[in-house]
């Protein structure tokens, strides 16, 4: 089964308790990130919505149930909205790449904090800053702007073009 996800870069920062790594993408799962949705739901098939009644709760425990209407066309239109302007957070084959750095630049272009991401690989802040520096150096950069772009130009960081881009 493939479905799509998006989540918000906040969400993430508070999912990884200490010590513990982030989300693992079940399989089948597309991952991206925004940097502040402005709701929770859930839509299966254009079929059915679910959209928590308390947005801060961390589990929903009411949801309002949305049947093919208006309002779940109008749900899937802000889905399909967030889709198109969110990072990937999900990494793919980077070649000599290690699966920990492929998921530390995915990170890193999501624009979260430097402690967000080592909560979320599971490493201590020090440790998260050798492997940053490690990476840096590998892709010939001085700054992470220099890394970031080197990294997309090798195809280890997918950036999604935006809306109004020719072609």
């Amino acid at each position: 089964m493939r479905f799509r996800g998006v989540y918000d870069r906040a969400c993430l920062e508070r999912y990884a308790p200490d010590g513990v790594p982030g989300p693992v993408l079940p399989p089948g799962e597309e991952a991206r990130v925004v940097p502040d949705a402005p709701l929770k739901m859930i839509l299966v098939d254009r079929h059915l919505g679910l959209v928590p009644l308390d947005s801060t709760a961390p589990e929903p425990v009411t949801a309002l149930v949305v049947r093919p209407c208006a309002l779940l066309d109008a749900l899937g239109a802000l889905f399909e909205g967030l889709w198109s302007q969110a990072l990937p957070l999900s990494a793919h084959d980077h070649g000599s790449l290690s699966a920990q750095d492929a998921r530390l630049l995915a990170l890193l272009a999501t624009g979260m904090p430097d402690r967000g991401i080592a909560k979320q690989l599971g490493l201590s802040y020090r440790t998260f800053q050798r492997r940053l520096h490690d990476l840096m150096r590998a892709l010939g950069a001085q700054t992470r702007f220099q890394a970031g772009v080197r990294a997309a130009a090798k195809g280890w960081v997918r950036v999604a073009p935006p809306d109004d881009a020719p072609g």
